[in-house]
């Protein structure tokens, strides 16, 4: 399996089985917000991803919000939300898994890390052993970081099928 690999995919984030995983012996959940959960452009999330958060913490689940963005952004999004956070990450390099995991106690066969972007998401938590899934962004439309990133990931997707 590729680095570049998630371990499952969905469609849309909102098939998620809660149940499902946590038969399988996951408790925790590393989630991207832009244009996983929100569009990169919503400072807030929709009354649909507020209950899809609150149903993951009802069912179990320590969610973490894991977000290359600012403290301002990823606070004022995950503000009266059932949810951790951690911003300005450096996914896919940051350390940030490293001291999730051990500051908090995490056991690496527990978590899940969901995203859309192969580059950040997928690559950050495969270089972890986590177990990824990556979801389909929920716009074409990125800002310019996201943007470079999916250019990035056509040519390797490209590259890959020529192997």
């Amino acid at each position: 399996m590729s680095l570049f690999t998630a371990d499952e995919y969905l469609e849309d984030l909102f098939s998620f089985d809660a149940e499902e995983y946590r038969r399988r012996g996951f408790s925790v959940i590393l989630l991207d917000i832009d244009n996983t959960l929100s569009p990169h452009y919503a400072q807030r999330p929709d009354e649909k991803v507020k209950g899809f958060l609150w149903k993951l913490s009802n069912a179990g689940f320590r969610v973490i919000l894991l977000s290359n963005n600012t403290k301002e952004r990823v606070a004022t999004y995950a503000k009266n939300l059932p949810v951790e956070y951690w911003y300005f990450s450096l996914k896919p390099i940051g350390l940030s898994y490293e001291y999730l995991i051990r500051k908090k106690h995490l056991k690496k066969e527990e978590i899940l890390c969901i995203g859309d972007q192969m580059l950040t998401d997928v690559l950050g938590g495969n270089l972890r052993g986590l177990h990824t899934i990556c979801v389909k962004p929920l716009e074409d439309k990125d800002n310019l970081p996201g943007t470079i990133s999916r250019a990035l990931e056509r040519v390797i997707r490209h590259v890959g099928k020529k192997m």
